[in-house]
């Protein structure tokens, strides 16, 4: 499976199949494309008010949920640029109107490692029922995930986001990624 995408969901194809062109005989050489299901992710920044060392610069990742009834598992990581520090609280949600809340520490778990300056956002079983629900009635609904930094030090200040749309990508690090910068 490619970075970005995950496997579909397993299915059956009944065989001998009857030709469609002589419906008298059956196929000799069959086909079958399973649909893997696409997840991406993007990193917006807005940074209109920062211009001097302790000014906030806000962080907003859109993440696309693959179309599947069964998620097993959904992980962003946020990577700040050291010469940022994260402040304020992490929000996760949804990006649609009449889509239900998401609860820390019930539909998801924010961790965030010194070492790396990242936050973790791993979902629960609770959250990726959510997920499921979502995507069945808002097919191109996405998680929103908004956070903020105060600036460090002058420069250019790349932050990166990754996305594992499955336990599968989670447990082989195989994601797909976004960057955004800010000066």
């Amino acid at each position: 499976i490619q970075p970005g995408f995950v496997g579909s969901a397993p299915f059956l194809v009944a065989l001998p199949l009857t030709n469609p062109a002589t419906q008298n005989s059956s196929l000799s050489t069959v086909h079958v494309y399973p649909k893997d299901a696409l997840a991406g992710i993007t990193l917006d920044v807005r940074d209109d008010h920062a211009v001097k060392r302790g000014d906030t610069i806000f962080w907003t990742s859109h993440s696309s949920i693959p179309m599947l009834a069964d998620i097993d598992g959904y992980q962003i990581v946020h990577t700040i640029a050291p010469q940022l520090r994260p402040n304020g609280k992490v929000t996760v949600g949804f990006d649609c109107s009449d889509c239900p809340a998401l609860e820390q520490d019930v539909d998801y778990t924010v961790v965030f490692d010194d070492q790396s300056n990242s936050y973790t956002i791993n979902f629960l079983d609770k959250g990726l029922r959510k997920l499921e629900g979502v995507v069945e009635k808002h097919p191109t609904a996405q998680v929103e995930v908004e956070r903020s930094t105060e600036v460090l030090r002058a420069g250019i200040h790349e932050n990166s986001v990754e996305l594992y749309p499955s336990m599968e990508a989670i447990e082989n690090r195989r994601g797909v990624s976004d960057t955004a910068e800010t000066k």
